[in-house]
């Protein structure tokens, strides 16, 4: 049982599955606990109910987990809190996937009461592509200098975007591609004076967000030949509250 009452007292976020209204979303996490706890390290379910802090990257981390696992892939049995999270064998290649989940910090919350209102896609980009650029830096490198990944392995970042706005399957390209290949805004070139010319679509290109403090923050990630050992970013909206089959993955 994942919610163990020896391990009280939990913290605010884990206790809101204990409230009735909310019994079939605890039945769910139970049944992902039940597939995921032979594969995740042993400090997993006192962290993940007792940390705040921790809370929602774990819980993050068991939903791709068990993900993988419905998937049929092979989970590798983690033994360390200072390997990537997740750990998989696919046709003998060993594939690392570290989880993070950007919180929406100055991000503007959209208004649900009916109102149009436009999206910030420059502050939503900026958490997406400083949690990426956060796991490059200071996890990948460092892990590939004290061996515990090697170069030939495998390497995803798996960001949840459940605190951003950033759209997958309806949007073309999807918005993180933005962030990770320096993409702007989809523009229409045409001459008014031509009839004959049917004028040119193209996106032009943006090589940075701008923090507050004005500090820059690539979005090439991609284009960067220093980051060819990343295999690639998995991105999704992916939830507890909207569990499913067939989720948005991009």
């Amino acid at each position: 049982m994942l919610f163990d009452q020896k391990l009280k007292p939990f913290c605010k976020s884990a206790t809101i599955y204990l409230d009735p209204i909310h019994i079939e979303l605890l039945e769910i996490l139970e049944s992902l606990w039940v597939k995921y706890q032979p594969f995740a390290p042993s400090n997993f379910q006192s962290e993940i109910l007792k940390l705040e802090n921790k809370h929602h990257a774990l819980m993050w981390e068991m939903i791709l987990g068990c993900k993988f696992i419905d998937h049929g892939y092979n989970l590798i049995l983690n033994l360390s809190e200072d390997r990537p999270d997740i750990g998989l064998k696919v046709d003998e290649k060993t594939v690392w996937v570290e989880c993070t989940i950007p919180q929406r910090g100055d991000v503007p919350e959209l208004p649900y009461d009916g109102t149009v209102s436009g999206i910030d896609y420059e502050a939503n980009g900026l958490r997406a592509s400083s949690a990426i650029w956060e796991k490059y830096n200071n996890q990948y490198k460092s892990r590939i200098e004290r061996g515990i990944c090697d170069q030939e392995d495998a390497y995803i970042i798996a960001l949840n975007g459940r605190n951003l706005d950033l759209g997958i399957y309806e949007n073309m390209p999807p918005d993180i591609c933005k962030v990770l290949f320096g993409i702007n805004n989809l523009n229409v070139s045409f001459n008014v004076f031509d009839k004959e010319n049917t004028g040119e679509v193209f996106y032009d290109s943006k090589s940075h967000n701008r923090k507050d403090d004005e500090r820059l923050v690539p979005t090439t990630f991609f284009l960067k030949e220093d980051h060819k050992a990343i295999t690639g970013i998995l991105y999704s909206t992916d939830w507890i509250t909207r569990y499913s089959s067939h989720p948005q993955y991009s």
